[in-house]
C-alpha cells in the first residue's frame, strides 16, 4: 500500500510561480504587440469556423473593428464561389485528417476574395493550420491572412498583357500571311512567265533583258521571304531540311544569281573552289544558298571598285566527315569596329544616318547569322575601314565523293597542253593557273594585251584565255593583234574571250567577226571550263555560251500517256502559267480547268481524275473546303491533290495537309516544282 503525501509549498515556491507567472504575462504581452501591430491578419477559428480571436489590423485590411468583424457570420465575409471553396478544401482536410501517415502539423495555403466593410472586393492569401487538442482532435484552425490586393492587379495586368501580345502576334501572322499571298501572286506571273521566255529562241540581248527581269522578281521574292524567315525563326518554327547537295554546283548557282549585279558596277566576281574536296555533303541546299547569297549581295551594294569573291575551303576530319569554309571576300568601304556590334542586330545597318548611301530591310545579315547558327556555324567578320571585309563561317558534315562515271575527270586525253592566260586581275590568274595545274596542264599567264603580244611572238599555244576588260590594251584589240600582226587563226589558236554578264550584243558581234571560238561570262566555272576545253577542237566547237547558260531549262517531257488533271485557280493569269508548265511536262495530259472551288467539285464528280492542283484561296470556296468535298466522294480517296498556295507560313502549309491534301507548290510554281511533283505522285 502506497501513500502520496501533498508536499507543503514554502515561500519560495510562491516566489517562484510569480516569476513564472510574470513572465508568461510579459510573453503574450509581446505576442499581442506584434499580432496588433502587422500589416497581416492572425485569426483563429472553431470547427464551425465561428472566430475566436482577430487581431485589430483586421481594421486596416477590410474596415472592420474587431468587435464589429467577430459579429459578421462567415458566410457574409466571402462571394458564395469562394465560400464554397472554403468549405469544401475546410471538409476535405478534416476528412483527411483521420487518415493514416498524415502529417498534422500541414500547412494549408489558398487565395481568395473577401468583402471590406464597405462592400467591396479585395484578394487575400490565407496560410492556415489545423489545430489539434492533446488526445489529436481538431479543436481549431488558425491563420494569418494577407492583402495581396496589387499583386492579383499585376497578375491580371501581366495576363491581359499576354493576350494581347499573343493577339498582336496572331494578327502579325494573318498579315504576314495575306501580304505573302497578295504580293507572291503577281510574282508568280513576273517569274514564272520570264522562266518560259528563256525557253524559246531569243537574241543574247533579249534573253539579257529577259534574265534581268526574271533576276528581278527573284530578289523581290527574296525580301518577302526574309520578312517570313525571320518571323518563323522568332517563333521557333524554322527547320533545316539536311539533304545531300551537289556543293560545287550549287556555289556555282550561287554566283549565277549575282553575276550581272557585280558586272552592273564593273566588279570582278571570282569563284574559288578547289577541284579536290569532295563532290557531296549532307546539309541544306536552300538555306546555304540563301546565306551565301545574302553576304554575296551586301558585297556588292557596299563596292564601289575593285572585286568579290566566293571561296570554298575543305578540312577533312576523318571519318567520313569535314568541314566546309565558306568566304565572301570584297574590296568595299569596310565597317568600323563601333559599327560591328549592329551588324546582327534586327532591323540595323552600320549606317543609320537619314543620309546613308546603302539602303536594305537590316533583316538579312541577322537571318544568315540564325541560319548558320541552326547548321552549327557562326558567321564572322574581319574588316578593315576603306579596305574591304571578309564575312567568314564553317559547316562541318558527313562529306560523299560517289562519283558515277560521267562525272569523274578524264585527264588522259584532253586535246590541248600548254594554255596562255591573259587577265590583268592576279586573283583570277591564280584561279585559273590551280585548274589546270589540276588538270596537269602547262600554263603561262601575264597581266596585259600587249604582253601576251610578246609571249606570243616566240612561245605557241594550245588555247588563249584572254579577258576583255584590262588596262591599255583591252582584250577585244589584243585579239585583234593576234589575228592581224601574228597571223594565228581560230583554228590554229583556239580562243577563249572572257567578258562580264552586262556587256551587249554588240560585243559578241565583234567577238564572232574576229574569230574568238567562244564567249565565256565571268566568274569561270571549272566544270564548265573543262568541259569546253574537251571540246575546244572538236569539228563541233562552240562559238557562242548559249550551251552553259544557267538561265535555259531544259524541259524534259515526263510521259507519253494521257492523265486527267484538273487545275483550280481563280487568278486567270497564275492559270495560264501552270498550264503552259504542265501541258511542258506533261504534253498529252488532258487538262481541266476550274476558276473557283465549286467547279473544282462540280468536275470532279463529272470526270474521272488522275490529279488536282489546287489553288488556296479562291472565291465562292476555298481550296480547303473544296478538297474536303472531293475527299468525300469515294472514288477520291486515293487521288493526288497538291496545293498551290502563295502563302509560305507552315501553319499555312499544315491546314493545307489537315484539310486532305497531299503536298503543296508554294507561289511561284516553277517546272521544276511540278517536275518533282509530278515524278513523286504519277509514278513516272
Amino acid at each position: 500500500m502506497a501513500f502520496f503525501l501533498k508536499k507543503k509549498r514554502t515561500s519560495s515556491d510562491y516566489v517562484k510561480r510569480g516569476v513564472a507567472e510574470d513572465e508568461l504575462r510579459k510573453s503574450e504581452e509581446k505576442l499581442r504587440r506584434i499580432t496588433d501591430n502587422i500589416s497581416d491578419v492572425v485569426w483563429a477559428l472553431d470547427t464551425n469556423l465561428e472566430t475566436e480571436y482577430i487581431s485589430p489590423s483586421i481594421e486596416r485590411l477590410l474596415g472592420y473593428t474587431v468587435e464589429e468583424y467577430v459579429k459578421v457570420p462567415f458566410d457574409k465575409k466571402h462571394p458564395p464561389d469562394t465560400l464554397a471553396r472554403i468549405q469544401e478544401i475546410v471538409q476535405t482536410e478534416l476528412q483527411r485528417d483521420n487518415l493514416p501517415g498524415i502529417d498534422k502539423d500541414r500547412v494549408l495555403y489558398m487565395e481568395a476574395e473577401q468583402y471590406k466593410a464597405d462592400g467591396s472586393l479585395i484578394y487575400t492569401a490565407m496560410t492556415m493550420k489545423i489545430v489539434h487538442d492533446k488526445n489529436g482532435n481538431i479543436i481549431g484552425f488558425q491563420g494569418v491572412t494577407r492583402d495581396i490586393s496589387e499583386k492579383k492587379r499585376f497578375e491580371e495586368q501581366l495576363e491581359k498583357a499576354k493576350d494581347e501580345a499573343e493577339q498582336a502576334s496572331k494578327a502579325k501572322s494573318e498579315f504576314l500571311a495575306n501580304m505573302s499571298h497578295e504580293i507572291r501572286t503577281p510574282l508568280n506571273g513576273v517569274i514564272g512567265f520570264t522562266d518560259l521566255l528563256l525557253q524559246t529562241p531569243l537574241t543574247d540581248t533579249q534573253r539579257q533583258y529577259a534574265e534581268n527581269a526574271n533576276v528581278s522578281g527573284k530578289i523581290l521574292l527574296g525580301i518577302i521571304n526574309d520578312i517570313l524567315d525571320f518571323s518563323k525563326i522568332e517563333a521557333g518554327k524554322l527547320d533545316l531540311d539536311i539533304l545531300k547537295t551537289d556543293l560545287p554546283r550549287l556555289m556555282e548557282d550561287v554566283v549565277d544569281v549575282i553575276k550581272y549585279q557585280a558586272s552592273v558596277k564593273g566588279l570582278e566576281l571570282l569563284l574559288d573552289v578547289p577541284l579536290d574536296i569532295p563532290k557531296y555533303a549532307m546539309l541544306d541546299p536552300t538555306r546555304l544558298k540563301q546565306v551565301l547569297l545574302n553576304l554575296l549581295n551586301n558585297a556588292i551594294k557596299f563596292t564601289e571598285f575593285g572585286e568579290v569573291e566566293l571561296k570554298l575551303e575543305y578540312v577533312d576530319l576523318g571519318d567520313s566527315q569535314g568541314r566546309f569554309d565558306f568566304f565572301v571576300i570584297d574590296t568595299g568601304i569596310g565597317i568600323l569596329p563601333e559599327q560591328k556590334d549592329r551588324l546582327f542586330k534586327a532591323f540595323s545597318q552600320a549606317d543609320t544616318s537619314t543620309t546613308r548611301k546603302y539602303g536594305g530591310t537590316g533583316l538579312g545579315l541577322i537571318i544568315s547569322n540564325l541560319l548558320v547558327e541552326k547548321m552549327g556555324g557562326k558567321i564572322l567578320l574581319d574588316s578593315e575601314y576603306g579596305r574591304g571585309s571578309t564575312f567568314y563561317f564553317s559547316i562541318s558534315t558527313r562529306c560523299y565523293d560517289d562519283l558515277d562515271s560521267s562525272e569523274v575527270e578524264d585527264l588522259s586525253d584532253l586535246p590541248i597542253n600548254k594554255v596562255l592566260i591573259v587577265d590583268d586581275n592576279a586573283h583570277n590568274r591564280m584561279i585559273l593557273e590551280h585548274n589546270f595545274s589540276h588538270w596537269g596542264l602547262d600554263y603561262k599567264s601575264c597581266e596585259s594585251g600587249s604582253d601576251a603580244l610578246e609571249i606570243l611572238r616566240i612561245e605557241k599555244f594550245d588555247l588563249l584565255i584572254i579577258d576583255y576588260h584590262m588596262p591599255g590594251l583591252d582584250g577585244l584589240e589584243t585579239i585583234k593583234h593576234i589575228r592581224s600582226d601574228l597571223h594565228l587563226t581560230e583554228k590554229e589558236t583556239p580562243l577563249i574571250f572572257l567578258h562580264s554578264s552586262s556587256d551587249d550584243q554588240s560585243l559578241r558581234d565583234e567577238c564572232k567577226s574576229l574569230g574568238v571560238n567562244l564567249n565565256l561570262v565571268k566568274p569561270v566555272k571549272a566544270r564548265e571550263l573543262y568541259s569546253i576545253i574537251r571540246g575546244i577542237k572538236k569539228k563541233t566547237a562552240v562559238v557562242s555560251n548559249k550551251k552553259y547558260s544557267p538561265a535555259i531549262v531544259d524541259i524534259k517531257i515526263l510521259s507519253d500517256f494521257e492523265f486527267n488533271i484538273l487545275i483550280a485557280e481563280d487568278v486567270m493569269m497564275n492559270m495560264l502559267l501552270v498550264k503552259e508548265l504542265v501541258s511542258g511536262l506533261l504534253p498529252h495530259a488532258n487538262l481541266v480547268l476550274a476558276r473557283s472551288g465549286v467547279e473544282a467539285v462540280d468536275l470532279a464528280k463529272k470526270i474521272t481524275l488522275d490529279f488536282i492542283l489546287m489553288d488556296i484561296q479562291m472565291p465562292e470556296l476555298d481550296g480547303l473546303e473544296a478538297t474536303r468535298q472531293i475527299r468525300a466522294l469515294l472514288e477520291y480517296k486515293d487521288l493526288p491533290i497538291i496545293a498551290l498556295t502563295a502563302g509560305a507560313l507552315s501553319d499555312q502549309k499544315d491546314e493545307a495537309i489537315e484539310s486532305g491534301m497531299d503536298d503543296f507548290i508554294s507561289k511561284p510554281v516553277t517546272s521544276d516544282n511540278l517536275r518533282k511533283i509530278f515524278e513523286k505522285y504519277l509514278k513516272i
